[in-house]
Formats: structure tokens, sequence, C-alpha cells
């Protein structure tokens, strides 16, 4: 038998695909459109089959989009840091699309939260993570602005085919269960990151 819990981060923004209804819960059907979600739910699967045959205690958490300190604002990966570093740092940011794409953003220590109460917990399964709140990809773009007080160049590319339009994730289950919601605003987060950002590169 197992004796260890194990908590594996999925994904909410990908592992669904187009959605059916919104906000979406963990019984919405699963038919991502893309690797990346077709790779989270093989894993899901995979921890399901060994919870079966060897008593696995996990919790999924299909996380939306987390960000946050410790994000690498020039890896590429993640929207928010992406954009915070090429305005700080005076690029052109790529929009792929109209900038209508809608998903659901939170800030990184309300998921470190939810993963200490989880590993604490004698609860298994599936939960959505995230604030449960849509937001645009212009309105980020727009409160990255404001709050850094700066202006952009945008580049519009044409849409691609895997870009769900909208994801807006029901994350009520993890508030029943574990007592857990996302407690960080968009706007303060994003002024957060922004600070840790810029400490980070005075420091250099």
């Amino acid at each position: 038998m197992w004796s260890k819990k194990l908590v594996y981060l999925s994904s909410g923004g990908t592992i669904y695909g187009p959605d059916v209804s919104t906000p979406i819960d963990e019984d919405h059907p699963t038919n991502p459109i893309c690797s990346y979600g077709i790779g989270k739910l093989a894993v899901e699967k995979y921890l399901n089959l060994f919870q079966h045959l060897h008593g696995l205690d996990y919790v999924a958490l299909r996380a939306a989009n987390p960000y946050g300190p410790g994000q690498n604002p020039a890896g590429g990966q993640g929207l928010i840091a992406n954009f915070l570093h090429k305005i700080l740092t005076q690029q052109t940011i790529e929009i792929w699309g109209d900038g209508s794409i809608v998903r659901d953003y939170f800030y990184i220590s309300d998921l470190v939260d939810l993963i200490k109460v989880s590993l604490e917990s004698e609860v298994s399964g599936i939960f959505n993570v995230g604030s449960g709140a849509g937001v645009s990809i212009n309105q980020v773009l727009t409160l990255l602005e404001e709050t850094l007080g700066a202006s952009t160049n945008i580049a519009f590319q044409p849409h691609r085919h895997f870009d769900v339009p909208k994801i807006i994730l029901d994350c009520s289950a993890a508030g029943r269960v574990f007592d857990w919601r996302a407690k960080t605003s968009l706007q303060d987060g994003v002024s957060r990151f922004a600070d840790w950002y810029r400490y980070r590169q005075n420091k250099r």
C-alpha cells in the first residue's frame, strides 16, 4: 500500500477542450485539442489506475493559469509573465487572434495554499483550481499597462486552431471539500508580480 500522498498539477486550461457549458466543473467531458492537454489527461488516468490497483492516495489539481513570483518572465511560458517582461523591456507583444480569448488567471500563493491543504487532507480526487472568473487577453494587457504605467506595441497574429475561445473553471468543489478559494485579486496579484520582477532585475 502507498504510504504517502501525491498531489499532481494537471491542467484546467487545456484538459477539457471546447467548453459545452461555462463555468466548467469536474464532470465536464474531457476532449483536449492540444498535445499538452492530452498528456495531462493521460497522467490522470494512470493515477486513477494506480489508485485502483495499489491504493495510491492522490489529488489531481486541474489548475487554470497560475502566475507570480518564481515564474521566469523571459521564459515565454505564462501569458501574464510574458506580457509583463515584454512591456518592461519595451518589446513587441504577439497576440494570436484578436485578443478576445478568455482564461482564468490566479495568483501562485493561492495555489500553494491549496496544495498544502490537499496534502494534509484525507481526500482523494480531482479538483478544479482557479479564480472562477474569466478575463480576456486584451483585458489582461490593459491591466498590465495601467499597473506598470507603460504601453507596448502589439502584433496580432492569425488565430491558432488549438486555442479554445473561453475557459472559466467552476472551483466550488475545492471550496466545499477544502474550504479554499482564490483570495488574491488579479489587480493585486499583477502588482505584486511586477514588484517582484523589478526587484529581481535591480539585483542583477
